[in-house]
């Protein structure tokens, strides 16, 4: 008997965390919005198999057969797709946060807005479209354009934790110069910052205190 979990509507999702698949046949397959968290599909077949939304953090899909598969939507943080090809896949709106897509060739697949933040590639194979529609912050390539893309990236969400954190300064009022330094610290903390000391800051105390 398969197991389920039931969602607030009491219909039910496929839990199959943990789950070992290996030679399994699920060509054809509905998972939508199943629970297939480290999940093992070594030499599964999943032709045409409708993950969309699926969870599948962690899961080893190695030396299986995704042609044709649906992973919209589908959570594929840290998988790893050892000898799995990857092209001509449906992946819009994917989360590959942290994914292993060293050597894939993704040419062919729908990226549009996939999250490829932190995921390892090495080698992969990208279209100029898709470093146009996919997020690549702190992913790792020795790819040029790869790694220019993620440039402009971080560069350009640093921009925007900049114009927020101005917005933020604005509500402030100057005091004879004295804008205290742990708030400019925990600002930066909260903004996630790296370092908040290369924005021209003007000092400010906040109103009221």
């Amino acid at each position: 008997m398969r197991a389920a979990i039931k969602r607030d509507d009491n219909s039910e999702i496929l839990d199959l965390a943990g789950a070992d698949l290996a030679s399994t046949c699920l060509n054809g397959a509905n998972l939508t919005n199943a629970n297939l968290a480290g999940a093992k599909f070594i030499f599964t077949l999943l032709k045409n198999a409708d993950l969309a939304g699926a969870n599948l953090k962690g899961a080893q899909l190695w030396y299986s057969k995704l042609q044709g598969a649906n992973l919209a939507h589908a959570d594929l943080t840290q998988a790893s797709f050892d000898g799995t090809p990857l092209n001509g896949l449906y992946l819009i709106f994917t989360n590959l946060t942290g994914a292993d897509l060293t050597y894939k060739d993704l040419t062919e697949s729908d990226l549009k807005g996939a999250n490829l933040a932190g995921a390892y590639l090495q080698f992969a194979k990208l279209t100029k479209d898709h470093l146009l529609q996919i997020k690549l912050i702190n992913a790792a390539s020795s790819d040029p354009a790869i790694m220019s893309a993620r440039k402009e990236q971080e560069k350009q969400k640093e921009f925007q934790r900049y114009q927020l954190l101005l917005s933020i300064t604005e509500k402030l009022t100057f005091v004879d110069n004295s804008f205290p330094q742990e708030l400019i610290n925990q600002i930066a903390y909260d903004m996630r910052l790296e370092d908040p000391t290369p924005f021209p800051l003007r000092y400010y105390k906040r109103v009221n205190l």
